[in-house]
């Protein structure tokens, strides 16, 4: 289950809850198995996407702190080839049916003409392509897929819970229908562009990823302290590099637990980076949370532990210690990214890179160095509930 973050600029806890249960209730999903509609969107209650009866109770469960709902999108899938075989059948027939036309026309009026060749417009190949598109339709049934949603309506913060890429561009837009300012994508990209800082070509995510390894990978200690817990962070499964050069991508992926470290290793001092990863946070109690990061988009998939659900008579109970169990995956993800942030300047060695390049430590030095002489004493980001230090001074009238 991918997880998409958001910031929704006007909640907060003075919005009137009766106008979002009145918004969600306007825009419920609505079925097109009866019709010839390709794709159908809407809202349904939080993993129930065939109930759409909204209620104070079903939306704000134990209160009114966080919203919850779901978002359904249903959308017929024409497979390519059998379209492309009805496609040319019905030009077969198109051209069949003017050669008959054409026959009886010529018998009629015993026309000694040049005989006319079979043309057929533009126009007319696209009206033949729609009707197949809807004959194939009629025949096939949508494929239904549901989200998640949860909002914070303290902070205005959103937790999308998807398996497919269509929501994630369409939950800004459907926020829209309860929100007037549009939602704000949030992950570490996006807060480093909120601070000033110019991202490099390369993915923040690859360079991130790199890191990590090292950081992880070459520590003594087997427990790390994150979020105030000790955890043992490892890379598990297969390990995606890659690296780019003329405008061409070598990719390589490294798997198995014998061979993966030296494996790896080797790849990093050719140069290549880390664009996705599994990592588990292991818990001394034997808690294991699962990450899969992609650098591309700084997406990730996120696996808590297993929730004991022999308590049936307490749903709400459920749903807040699985909301914990995801803040709190995220938040030991988060805390290794700010450290990232705050030790990425100190990768320097006698002013030259260390063996892996990595142009976003490039652009991070270039950004710290800009507040130098400027009179600031220290440069802060907030992440994750910590703070990273981009620069400080070493002490009043002098430079760090």
């Amino acid at each position: 289950m991918n997880i998409t973050r958001y910031h929704l600029p006007d909640i907060n806890e003075s919005v009137d809850r009766y106008a979002i249960l009145e918004a969600l209730s306007k825009q419920p999903f609505a079925e097109i198995e009866e019709s010839f509609e390709m794709a159908s969107a809407g809202f349904t209650l939080y993993d129930d996407m065939l109930r759409t009866d909204f209620t104070m109770e079903e939306i704000f469960p134990a209160g009114h702190d966080f919203l919850r709902f779901g978002l359904r999108i249903d959308q017929r899938k024409i497979n390519g080839k059998v379209f492309k075989k009805r496609f040319e059948e019905r030009l077969r027939k198109d051209r069949e049916d003017w050669e008959k036309a054409n026959a009886v026309q010529k018998n009629l009026f015993d026309s000694q003409d040049k005989p006319q060749k079979y043309y057929i417009s533009k126009d007319r190949k696209s009206e033949i392509r729609d009707q197949v598109k809807l004959e194939i339709a009629a025949r096939t049934l949508p494929e239904p897929e549901l989200a998640n949603v949860i909002i914070n309506m303290k902070t205005g913060e959103a937790l999308l819970f998807s398996t497919k890429a269509v929501f994630r561009k369409s939950a800004p837009v459907m926020f829209g229908y309860f929100t007037s300012e549009r939602a704000i994508e949030v992950g570490p990209p996006e807060l480093l562009q909120s601070i000033g800082y110019e991202l490099p070509e390369a993915p923040v995510g690859s360079a991130f990823l790199t890191w990590l390894w090292s950081y992880v990978e070459r520590r003594e200690d087997a427990f790390l302290e994150l979020h105030g817990d000790d955890v043992a962070v490892s890379f598990v499964g297969s390990v995606k590099l890659e690296q780019s050069e003329d405008g061409k991508t070598e990719s390589l992926t490294a798997a198995g637990p014998l061979d993966k470290i030296e494996e790896i290793e080797i790849a990093l001092d050719k140069g290549r980076q880390i664009v996705q990863a599994t990592l588990e946070f292991k818990l001394p109690d034997g808690e294991k949370y699962l990450l899969t990061v992609k650098s591309g988009d700084f997406t990730y998939a996120l696996q808590t532990p297993k929730l004991d659900r022999s308590d049936k008579e307490d749903p709400n109970g459920l749903f807040f210690e699985g909301l914990y169990l995801v803040k709190n995956g995220l938040s030991y993800f988060d805390e290794l990214f700010a450290r990232y942030l705050a030790q990425a300047e100190i990768r320097y060695v006698g002013g030259k890179l260390t063996s892996w390049h990595d142009p976003l430590l490039i652009s991070l030095r270039e950004f710290r160095d800009s507040w130098k002489g400027s009179g600031v004493e220290k440069v802060t980001m907030s992440y994750g509930g910590k703070e990273a230090v981009l620069y400080e001074r070493e002490s009043a009238g002098a430079e760090a």
